[in-house]
């Protein structure tokens, strides 16, 4: 079965839900954190990843399907501000990326072409 066919109960296996959120979480958290383990991957939208990966939740299978919109466009608005996505996935803790390098690999990617649009700009309007 293809994993985007999927909801998050099904990849984890029915894994109780409340080992993902902390005591501190509010109800419309929680709520929603209900809500989105029965949606399949699938029908995920770029702002439904965005406030998962805000939250550190199920980040192995929100980082994959963010980095596929962020190379499309790397600035992406999905609720807050240009570049909201790229920030939530660049705030991810620490320890995710030591197990994920091939991921880690793909934001520098796109954070250096980022920084040399930057250059660009600079020389272009600046020197």
């Amino acid at each position: 079965m293809n994993k985007f066919d999927m909801t998050l109960r099904k990849i984890n296996h029915d894994k109780p839900l409340r080992e993902y959120y902390n005591t501190h979480e509010t109800d419309e958290m929680i709520a929603c954190i209900h809500l989105y383990n029965e949606k399949k991957l699938g029908d995920y939208n770029p702002q439904d990843i965005r406030k998962m990966i805000m939250q550190n939740l199920f980040l192995e299978e929100m980082i994959p399907m963010a980095l596929e919109i962020l190379k499309n466009n790397e600035m992406i608005n999905v609720k807050y501000y240009t570049g909201d996505l790229l920030s939530a996935v660049v705030k991810v803790n620490k320890s995710y990326w030591k197990d994920h390098v091939y991921e880690k690999n793909k934001v520098d990617s796109i954070l250096k072409k980022l920084n040399e649009r930057i250059d660009m700009f600079n020389k272009l309007f600046y020197q």
